[in-house]
């Protein structure tokens, strides 16, 4: 008679990391800005053809796969066109997300697909309803190579006059960097040099209007798109859809107004706003409104800007873009909840209703979950900076609101700065490094991510009672 033993389960780290979908996503980061950092350090890499330093690496490639746009050395002038290519492959990866990119390969292969997959890929793209997930990620990927394409078609143009046949490959850079809110670009070659950013092409609309419309495509999220293709079949928009619309196109044009009447006399340097005619001025004003939502591109001298201006600034990268999408912040959704949730709190209503529609409240609870976490990391972060560069702020070369405005940039994945960030110490850009990764996979992703869910709702609890306010 054979003899049974019993035999432990024992959890390992593919236990722990498959349990909970959030953390395969940080998990992916993770491996793809190692694997970055480790091809960003080689020979062939660099653009003198010599070994790059581990720490310049890694910023680079976290500011890369988490779409930011802050840098310590020049895209164009250090990297070469191998590193360059790095650099475009961590920004399509980091864009689009590697769980949202494997479930589309798999999702071809698999007929009986996981739950386990499903979980994953439903994470990744911030969408609830399971029964046409699999057309949706397909449709992810036709959308961003179709924005792409059209963009790279348009910009090649542009750049052509300018860089000649290299301006092919900056046009193609360029498309993919915007679509998915990067920030990164390859005018630094150009006539106004290193981290110059568009200002080449501030008195350029066509290049101006077709980054803005790439930046704002990318930044509505998938889901949006997904309504608005199947419009036809459906006859109506869901609620998240509508939301991210209205909220997207509030966002854009209070960003116009505001820069336009705060700017639009400002001649402090030549690439200032105040030296443009009044067409020009609306068509930088718009896309600095654009850019704002997480994408990192200026067509306007930035340190230059009126403090209002960066104050202003400051809060739409904060914001950031729609759930779902390529951008970052704490997302126009999420904002707009912890709006009703006030308001319900100031009537003293136990119900939260947005639209004429009843907010959950766990939905609640999680949008003043993130606003918590990402204010504390921005507070935090900004305290860090304002200490490691406080010789320079006492120098004058920058100002509180200026390290403010640079860690809402990274925390938001934005990647405008006002200080230049190769210019700071090494301490203040290792705070930004993690602040870049920390508002690419969520504040509130790593907090689950980095916890076992445990439920004590059945426990029976005396009510503690606190004064507020």
């Amino acid at each position: 008679m054979p003899i049974v033993r019993a035999t432990k389960k024992t959890g390992g780290f593919k236990s722990w990391l498959f349990k909970v979908p959030s953390r395969i996503i940080l998990f992916s980061f993770v491996v793809l800005i190692v694997s970055g950092a480790l091809l960003l350090t080689l020979p062939i890499s660099s653009a003198e053809g010599k070994w790059t330093g581990l720490f310049p690496a890694f910023f680079t490639a976290t500011s890369a796969s988490c779409v930011t746009g802050l840098v310590v050395y020049d895209t164009a002038s250090y990297w070469s066109p191998f590193g360059q290519f790095v650099i475009l492959m961590l920004i399509q990866f980091g864009g689009l997300g590697l769980a949202t990119i494997t479930s589309f390969f798999l999702s071809f292969r698999a007929r009986r697909k996981s739950w386990k997959l499903q979980a994953l890929a439903s994470e990744s793209t911030a969408l609830d309803s399971r029964e046409e997930l699999w057309r949706f990620v397909r449709l992810i990927i036709l959308l961003t190579f179709g924005f792409e394409a059209v963009g790279a078609v348009i910009l090649v143009t542009q750049y052509l006059p300018i860089y000649g046949r290299a301006g092919i490959w900056k046009g193609i850079f360029h498309s993919i960097s915007a679509f998915c809110n990067a920030g990164f670009d390859l005018n630094g070659t150009g006539p106004n040099g290193p981290f110059s950013s568009l200002l080449v092409f501030k008195e350029n609309p066509i290049v101006l209007m077709t980054t803005a419309f790439l930046i704002i495509a990318g930044g509505l999220g998938f889901v949006v798109w997904f309504n608005l293709v199947y419009y036809r079949r459906e006859k109506r928009l869901s609620f998240h859809a509508k939301l991210v619309l209205i909220m997207t196109g509030i966002l854009l044009c209070l960003g116009f107004v505001l820069t336009l009447a705060l700017e639009y006399s400002n001649r402090s340097t030549p690439d200032a706003m105040g030296h443009l005619s009044f067409a020009k001025k609306s068509v930088s004003a718009f896309f600095h409104s654009a850019s704002c939502r997480t994408a990192g591109f200026n067509s306007i001298e930035l340190s230059q800007m009126r403090e209002p201006t960066k104050f202003f600034s400051t809060i739409l990268m904060f914001i950031g873009a729609a759930s779902g999408s390529t951008g970052g912040g704490i997302k126009v959704t999420t904002f707009i909840i912890f709006i009703a949730t006030m308001q319900a709190s100031i009537r003293q209503s136990t119900r939260t209703s947005l639209m004429k529609h009843k907010i959950r409240t766990e939905l609640t609870m999680r949008a003043v979950a993130i606003i918590a976490l990402a204010f504390g990391l921005l507070l935090g972060g900004s305290f860090l900076l304002s200490i490691f560069e406080q010789p320079a702020i006492q120098a004058g070369h920058f100002h509180f609101l200026d390290v403010l405005f640079e860690t809402a940039s990274a925390l938001g994945t934005v990647g405008l700065t006002t200080i230049s960030s190769y210019l700071l110490s090494r301490p203040s850009q290792a705070v930004l490094l993690v602040i870049m990764f920390l508002g690419r996979v969520g504040p509130a992703s790593v907090a689950l991510s980095l916890t076992s869910k445990t439920d004590f709702e059945d426990d029976v609890l005396p009510d503690g009672k606190v004064l507020l306010g």
